[in-house]
């Protein structure tokens, strides 16, 4: 049954509720063709019992689908199932509080508040009682509560971190008129998502959570902790926002460290693999220098013309592989040049955007960056010293070569 047919059927009939909200009553004129249709469709649903009783004469129970010709133009008694499966009925939201203290149903009515609430799979209809939204908060918390608990029954919830603290599920009826400050930022710490993904911090939440509810309630008779857990709600929701936080900062503090801490080591080895790269290759330079002092030979004086040709083109290539060595390195200098001024352009980058976020872990590392600045000093100092000892290496080289290519008596002449 729907919401429009549920509000006509109520206000079709004339129910009483007996004293103790245990059973509901009505009285429906069987005469009225619309009246009959709706407690069909009641009874098939399962809301009304198909025994009837007839208000005047003998009250016997009668089914109602056995009714006929003269039966159906009497009033009859019927009695409606409260607790049935599809839909549970509550005189109002203190009834319904009372029923189900922290755990509220699915689908169900409430009828003899201001206006007709008809609830279903769990959602609230619009402008719903200020009552019946505060009891849906309540619920809320309850279940946010059971969630991150040790251990839960149908009335209490158990926590164990630290000390063992319990929770009743009893409170003052009085707190769903006046509602819960911080109910919004409650279960945006905790609540768990409803689209599978996990809690952010779950296990520290969890802790911080406790710790906070044992720090606030362990002064409290265990009866009386919830209410005044939701009496203090506001000031609780504090607490637990300025502990999470701390944690908070805390967290980012040590992420951020660790995080360029392993960055410092990476810049480090990539420095110190580059230094390392250019002293094997610096081996070039000793090497060049062998080769044209053991292959080079001087054009003696009586050589024919072409002994003396062909001494002075091995001379020339031997000089021009050397000078290539030179051209060679100095293009491998440049490449290493360039990798440290990356590295350093990167890590100060690196730094300067530590120190917008947190210049507490800033200061926390700021040693690492003078040590990478002094390392990329040390390896720009090195690249400098390498070119000048390649400029020399390649004067020599030349003069050498050149030097060469004359008889003894006029080299020493030169």
């Amino acid at each position: 049954m729907n919401k429009a047919e549920l509000e006509q059927l109520f206000s079709s009939i004339n129910y009483q509720w007996n004293e103790d909200n245990s059973g509901l009553t009505a009285h429906a004129d069987f005469s009225s063709l619309p009246v009959r249709e709706l407690i069909n469709a009641s009874i098939n649903f399962g809301l009304i019992n198909n025994r009837v009783y007839p208000t005047s004469g003998r009250p016997i129970a009668k089914d109602f689908f056995n009714l006929s010709g003269s039966d159906l133009q009497k009033t009859y008694k019927v009695t409606i199932e409260i607790n049935n499966p599809n839909l549970k009925i509550f005189k109002n939201i203190e009834h319904l509080s009372t029923t189900c203290p922290t755990s509220s149903p699915q689908s169900f009515i409430v009828t003899d508040d201001e206006s007709f609430v008809f609830v279903e799979n769990g959602q609230l209809p619009e402008s719903p009682p200020i009552s019946l939204s505060n009891y849906f908060h309540l619920s809320d918390i309850w279940s946010v509560l059971k969630e991150h608990s040790d251990d839960s029954k149908t009335n209490t919830i158990t926590f164990l971190y630290r000390r063992k603290l319990h929770l009743k599920n009893t409170y003052s009826k009085e707190i769903l008129k006046r509602g819960f400050d911080g109910y919004a930022l409650f279960t945006k710490l905790l609540k768990i998502p409803e689209n599978d993904q996990e809690l952010e911090h779950k296990i520290e939440k969890n802790h911080i959570l406790q710790n906070t509810l044992l720090t606030f309630l362990e002064s409290i008779e265990v009866d009386e902790r919830f209410n005044y857990l939701l009496n203090n709600f506001d000031k609780f929701v504090l607490r637990l926002d300025e502990s999470y936080q701390a944690y908070v900062v805390g967290f980012s503090f040590d992420k951020l460290r660790e995080k360029h801490e392993e960055k410092y080591r990476e810049f480090m080895v990539a420095i110190n693999d580059s230094i390392s790269s250019m002293v094997m290759k610096s081996l070039m330079i000793p090497s060049g220098a062998f080769l044209l002092a053991t292959r080079t030979q001087s054009i003696g004086s009586k050589l024919d013309l072409g002994s003396a040709s062909l001494q002075m083109i091995s001379n020339l290539g031997i000089t021009a592989c050397a000078i290539f060595i030179s051209i060679v390195f100095y293009l491998l200098l440049m490449s290493e040049a360039h990798s440290l001024s990356a590295i350093k352009f990167e890590y100060k980058s690196l730094m300067g955007r530590l120190k917008d976020k947190s210049s507490q872990a800033y200061d926390a590392i700021e040693l690492h960056e003078k040590r990478l600045s002094k390392r990329i000093e040390f390896g720009e100092l090195f690249i400098k010293r390498l070119h000048c000892i390649n400029l020399m290496y390649a004067c020599v080289a030349l003069a050498w070569g050149l030097t060469k290519q004359f008889p003894p008596d006029v080299q020493w002449f030169l």
